[in-house]
């Protein structure tokens, strides 16, 4: 009985392929990420992967590489996307991807510290105007 490889939903944009991308599945064979989509497969080896974080809030996921007749690129789809990625990234795409989540970590948090600012102004500003309000 042969072991499931993991396989994760990606949309793959790149040379002859929809400008809007086309679905397809991906899973890593060893060292290599194989992408399978209608018409289309696509072979790459994790060395020549690269991974990019985007989104408004950073939490999507990108993985492009270079080719001989162009640059690709392929979105992660969804959290369960995500997370069969990491499971199945052998060791030469692992330490890119712990710098990538690490980057992302670090580009959220002022963010985040920045919403929480403003919501506590925001509530100090209707607790001041309540109380002038009922002091009237």
């Amino acid at each position: 009985m042969a072991i499931p490889i993991p396989e994760f939903k990606v949309l793959l944009y790149g040379p002859g392929l929809p400008a809007v991308g086309r679905q397809a599945h991906a899973r890593f064979e060893g060292s290599v990420l194989t992408l399978i989509a209608p018409r289309t497969m696509v072979m790459v080896a994790a060395q020549d992967i690269s991974l990019a974080t985007g989104g408004y809030d950073g939490r999507q996921w990108t993985i492009r590489w270079k080719a001989r007749e162009g640059d690709y690129s392929a979105l992660l789809q969804g959290d369960g996307a995500l997370q069969a990625f990491i499971a199945a990234a052998p060791r030469e795409v692992g330490a890119q991807l712990r710098r990538s989540r690490a980057s992302q970590k670090r580009k959220t948090h002022p963010w985040r510290a920045g919403l929480a600012l403003l919501l506590l102004a925001l509530g100090g500003l209707m607790v001041y105007g309540l109380l002038a309000y009922l002091s009237d």
